[in-house]
């Protein structure tokens, strides 16, 4: 989109992924979903990066457990975990140095419900049990100043603490 939101390139992709090039006198993008023959849509997420970002990296997220795996073979080892409060559209964050990091999903309305966070980080904490060992210890970032009393909880459930 360009000034007054007037459309200046359009990219119609039939792929859950692809590629396009966002014009140098754009100043807004716009996604549309279209439908063509379909009965129903289950909508769960959409990432938007550079090329170059998405082919060096792997995306896991299953959406039972709230938890987001990223995994980025040029990058030394390492995990690290970032809890988020449930992300706008628009919000961005960015990719440590870490080869792998998790994002573990609260809902805003949830925030300041101690025992649904610390439901959550369980079902995060058996999700990962059952996926890997934890010889090395997590790194811990946070994005937003509203998440701290949700980092504390889940360390201690990733940490045993009772």
């Amino acid at each position: 989109m360009g000034d007054g939101d007037h459309i200046i390139a359009q990219y119609y992709g039939q792929h859950l992924d692809g590629e396009f090039t966002m014009p140098e006198d754009a100043n807004n993008y716009r996604l549309e979903l279209l439908n063509i023959n379909n009965k129903k849509i289950r909508f769960f997420s959409c990432y938007l990066a550079p090329a170059a970002v998405m082919q060096a990296i792997k995306i896991a997220e299953p959406v039972t457990n709230r938890l987001l795996h990223v995994h980025d073979d040029t990058k030394s080892a390492g995990k690290e975990m970032v809890v988020l409060r449930q992300r706008v559209p628009n919000e961005t964050f960015e990719l440590s140095e870490m080869a792998d990091q998790y994002y573990l999903r609260i809902p805003a309305d949830r925030l300041n419900d101690e025992e649904e966070i610390h439901s959550i980080a369980e079902q995060a904490y058996k999700a990962l049990r059952d996926r890997q060992s934890f010889d090395e210890p997590f790194n811990w970032r946070m994005t937003a100043h509203e998440v701290v009393l949700a980092r504390s909880i889940c360390q201690n459930v990733f940490q045993g603490e009772k």
